[in-house]
């Protein structure tokens, strides 16, 4: 019996032990939902090249006047299909609006998810192939 504790004990301090690393690794390598929703009819597919890899997405043109740009920033769960009521509302009041995949999410490239060290550096170059005038986050 005495062996039987030590062997439940052991197994629960590894286990214990464990769990930071399985927590880190779940953030760090997300659970890739791949984007199933159609694209809306005012968006074309596109692709920006971020840091080393490419980041797929949509590019939206309002039917208005165009008054600026909206930039879609998914959850850390999520991709660019959690996009569609944005740009249908931000659409009809005058902004394109461009939703991508952050990378390692949806179809974008990418095994790591950096959380800013260079989603940031994707980002700048994601805005730096938009028209001039105002973007919003």
């Amino acid at each position: 019996m005495t062996s039987v504790a030590a062997l439940l004990l052991t197994a629960s301090a590894i286990v214990a032990m464990q769990l930071p690393a399985i927590g880190a690794g779940g953030l760090l390598h997300p659970m890739r939902r791949r984007t199933i929703a159609a694209r809306p009819p005012a968006c074309d597919d596109a692709a920006f090249q971020g840091v080393g890899i490419t980041l797929r997405g949509w590019r939206c043109r309002t039917p208005a006047a165009r008054r600026g740009t909206i930039v879609y920033l998914h959850g850390i769960a999520d991709n660019r299909s959690s996009a569609i009521a944005a740009i249908d509302r931000f659409g009809r009041r005058g902004f394109d609006v461009v939703a991508y995949d952050s990378r390692a999410h949806g179809e974008s490239q990418g095994g790591v998810c950096t959380f800013g060290f260079l989603e940031k550096q994707d980002l700048h170059r994601v805005v730096d192939t938009l028209e001039p005038g105002p973007v919003v986050l």
